[in-house]
């Protein structure tokens, strides 16, 4: 039983990764109505940009603060090099790491329709990779590890 209610979970997590990932195309369309034409390819770009500078980002240091064990008192996680999902394939949780790999990348898309027809692309590249590395993977382990304090107190 404990078998296939991990499966159903996992497949769950991945129609909830989808539904986000739906999220950042629909960002993008918002986001090209509101600005001028001649601009529209450029938030398309950023859009992008968004979600493969996020992947490299989450898949850096985002995985280890999120679901790696406590590090200074609990401020962050760590998982480590040798344990991250670039070299222990077998013990990640890949539903989960899809699940908050989308959300991490679609957050820093928010801010992008703010941003959109003020900033360079480079700038920008620069300022949404710094962004999935650092706040939002940060805001997400202190949520989630106080969340489960809570619960389990």
């Amino acid at each position: 039983m404990a078998k296939v209610l991990t499966e159903v979970f996992g497949i769950w997590y991945l129609i909830g990764a989808a539904f986000v990932f739906f999220m950042q195309a629909g960002f993008a369309m918002v986001e090209a109505g509101f600005t001028r034409a001649k601009n529209a390819g450029n938030i398309i770009m950023k859009n992008l940009m968004d979600f493969c500078l996020g992947t490299v980002a989450f898949l850096i240091v985002g995985y280890s603060f999120l679901c790696g064990s406590d590090v200074a008192n609990g401020f962050i996680g760590w998982v480590g090099f040798e344990n991250g999902p670039l070299t222990n394939f077998a013990s990640t949780d890949w539903s989960s790491f899809v699940f908050n790999l989308v959300f991490c990348a679609t957050a820093a898309t928010i801010v992008s329709g703010a941003m959109a027809e003020r900033t360079k692309f480079l700038s920008y590249c620069i300022y949404s990779f710094v962004v999935n590395l650092w706040r939002k993977n940060h805001t997400l382990a202190c949520g989630m590890k106080a969340t489960f304090y809570l619960i389990n107190t």
